[in-house]
């Protein structure tokens, strides 16, 4: 799968996860919240009953009531002290809610169970001087509201910055597919395009070394300029092609047997009038026992030879490049060592990124796409190989490539 898709699907069960958290979060914190309130109302009711308790007087009129009829919510006005120690309570500890209570005896407490548990707390009373004891009850009946009330802010504002969140996501991630949806055609245009280039670049140059066979010295001199120039445009074609190649995903090799050295000769060839006109040295030192790979021939080809550019571009004299190779257990190495410019150590480490260039001041010394080396390390590793790099600032750069002879 994609890794596109991959970060799509973690980042959407991460937020799904996240979500999940936030409500068994403000679920719990609506279950201390009740807890914290049924505590405050248990307080509230045992204050009140041990206030009337210590009324005698009180105590002696709820006692007639009970024994008269068994429910005492009719008589309950003449209670206006009992009244003001529930105000005086809940005001004390903070309960700002509508409620009720009523007197009844244990047993029709047991038989007659009309209220909301939840919603309702009651306390037995029992005084010694009484024929019977009797229970109170304190009853909330907007109990859940309140709680509601209480959370209502954070729940709301909560659940509103996880949907802003979730849109913002599948906004972001509509974005990245028709990003990609773009960048997909872009690619497939600008190889399509750079494919069309190749052709009349081939006839130019079979045509200038038709020329250049029947021309006098000035005329081969006329040729081989145009040769260098179709050479020149060739490389910038192909370095797009590295980069359409770079961009695709799915990017396939033309495995064959190679023969490495032969492959490394023709690189040279190809880049020897750029060679030419820097006044440059290439020498070859190939020395490996076995040369024979399996391999791309075009995309080792063209690292072979992007290898080379770079060495002539960055570099202020004229450009000393040397080729070795040599056997090693299972691999061919090759080594690519030049006279360069040099690469500070604070940049090799980014040297292989796509698209990454280094700057003097705030001017680009050699015009590029920044991809030259992103695409070598690409297609060496396709190779299931690895390219490394030694260099030291104003002494010259020194790539080393092992690719195994069986992938």
């Amino acid at each position: 799968m994609n890794r596109r898709y991959i970060f799509i699907i973690i980042s959407f069960i991460a937020l799904l996860a996240v979500l999940v958290i936030q409500v068994n979060w403000i679920l719990k914190s609506a279950a201390l919240k009740e807890e914290l309130f049924n505590e405050k109302a248990k307080i509230v009711l045992s204050k009140a009953s041990e206030a009337i308790v210590n009324d005698k007087a009180t105590c002696r009129k709820i006692g007639e009531s009970l024994e008269e009829d068994d429910e005492a919510q009719s008589n309950q006005s003449q209670f206006q002290v009992i009244d003001s120690l529930f105000n005086h309570y809940l005001e004390f500890y903070k309960i700002d809610m509508n409620y009720s209570y009523e007197f009844v005896s244990p047993q029709d407490s047991v038989t007659n169970e009309t209220f909301d548990p939840q919603n309702a707390f009651k306390q037995n009373i029992e005084e010694g001087s009484f024929p019977k004891s009797f229970q109170l009850k304190l009853i909330f009946p907007d109990k859940n509201q309140f709680i509601f009330a209480e959370m209502g802010f954070l729940f709301f504002a909560s659940v509103g910055l996880i949907a802003i969140i979730f849109i913002f996501f599948l906004l972001a991630i509509r974005s990245l597919l028709l990003e990609k949806q773009i960048a997909e055609r872009t690619t497939e245009f600008v190889n399509n395009m750079t494919h069309e280039f190749k052709t009349p670049l081939t006839n130019i140059g079979l045509a200038a070394k038709i020329l250049r066979t029947k021309s006098d010295e000035k005329g081969k001199r006329y040729t081989d300029i145009i040769q260098f120039e179709k050479n020149k445009l060739g490389l910038q074609v192909e370095q797009v092609l590295n980069m359409a190649s770079i961009e695709s995903p799915n990017l396939s090799l033309n495995i064959l047997p190679i023969d490495f050295h032969k492959l490394i000769q023709k690189a040279a060839q190809i880049m020897n009038l750029q060679l030419q006109d820097q006044n440059g040295n290439l020498t070859l030192e190939l020395n490996a026992t076995n040369c024979t790979i399996s391999g791309d021939e075009t995309h080792l080809l063209n690292s072979i030879c992007n290898l080379i550019d770079n060495a002539v571009k960055y570099n202020s004299s004229p450009p000393e490049i040397h080729i070795t190779t040599k056997t090693e257990e299972d691999s061919i190495f090759c080594t690519v060592s030049d006279n360069g410019i040099g690469i500070d150590k604070k940049n090799q480490e980014r040297i292989f990124e796509k698209y990454y260039r280094i700057e003097r001041g705030n001017i680009h010394t050699v015009k590029g796409f920044g991809i030259g080396l992103a695409y070598v390390r690409k297609i060496i590793e396709l190779h299931g190989g690895t390219i490394t790099l030694n260099s030291i600032k104003d002494k010259g750069s020194k790539f080393k490539i092992r690719i195994p002879y069986e992938k």
